[in-house]
C-alpha cells in the first residue's frame, strides 16, 4: 500500500552520521516520498539541531522495490534470483546475512540432496536387504525421511548460531548421507 509507520534514516558522509529523521508514516506517490510526523535532528561537530514539522516531501530516492519486498518477505517465498540480489544487497550494508545465505545455498543443493535420497535406496534393491520385509523397508525410509529433515533443521538453526559458513552447513547432510550410502554399500557387498 506503498505506506510505512516509523521509519527512521540515518544519513552517513565519509562514515560519520550527519542527520537523523524519523517520522510516523512515510507514504510513496507519485511525485515522490511524504513524510508525517517528522523529527530531524542534524548534527555538524560538537552542534546538535533538532526540528519537528508536520510534513516533510522529499524526492524519491533510487529503490529498487522488488529488493525491498522481497526483504519483508518469508524467506522460503522468495526465489532465488531475489535471494540472490537480496544477500549482495545485505553484504554491501555490512548487515548480517548468515540465514540468507544458508537459505540459497540449502534451495542450490536440495535437487543434490534429492539424488542422494533416491542413492540410498540403491542397499535396499540389492545384497541382504533384499531378505528383509517390505514393511521394514518403508518404516526405514521413512524415518531415514524423518532425520534427514530433522538433521537439514539442525543444521540450519546451527549455521545461524555459531556463524559457520553457510556453503559448508547446508552441504553437511548430503556429506552425512553420502557416507552412510557408501557404509550400507559395502555392509551389502560382503
Amino acid at each position: 500500500n506503498n505506506k510505512a509507520k516509523d521509519v527512521t534514516d540515518f544519513h552517513f558522509q565519509k562514515r560519520q552520521l550527519v542527520s537523523v529523521t524519523s517520522a510516523k508514516t512515510v507514504e510513496h506517490g507519485s511525485n515522490g516520498w511524504v513524510w508525517s510526523g517528522v523529527n530531524l535532528v542534524k548534527l555538524h561537530n560538537d552542534n546538535v539541531k533538532y526540528k519537528r514539522v508536520n510534513a516533510l516531501k522529499l524526492p524519491s530516492p533510487p529503490i529498487n522495490y522488488r529488493l525491498l519486498s522481497s526483504y519483508h518477505r518469508d524467506i522460503s517465498a522468495v526465489n532465488l534470483y531475489d535471494l540472490y540480489h537480496l544477500i549482495h544487497y545485505l553484504d554491501q550494508n555490512d548487515i548480517n546475512n548468515s540465514s540468507e545465505t544458508y537459505a540459497l545455498w540449502h534451495r542450490l543443493f536440495t535437487p543434490l540432496m534429492a539424488f542422494m535420497m533416491a542413492l540410498l535406496a540403491l542397499p535396499f534393491m540389492v545384497g541382504s536387504f533384499r531378505t528383509v520385509s517390505m514393511f521394514s523397508r518403508i518404516c526405514f525410509g521413512l524415518l531415514l525421511g524423518l532425520f534427514y529433515y530433522l538433521f537439514s533443521q539442525m543444521i540450519s538453526s546451527l549455521s545461524v548460531l555459531v556463524s559457520l559458513t553457510s556453503f559448508w552447513m547446508a552441504i553437511a547432510p548430503i556429506v552425512f548421507f553420502l557416507f552412510c550410502y557408501l557404509f550400507l554399500m559395502i555392509r551389502t557387498n560382503k
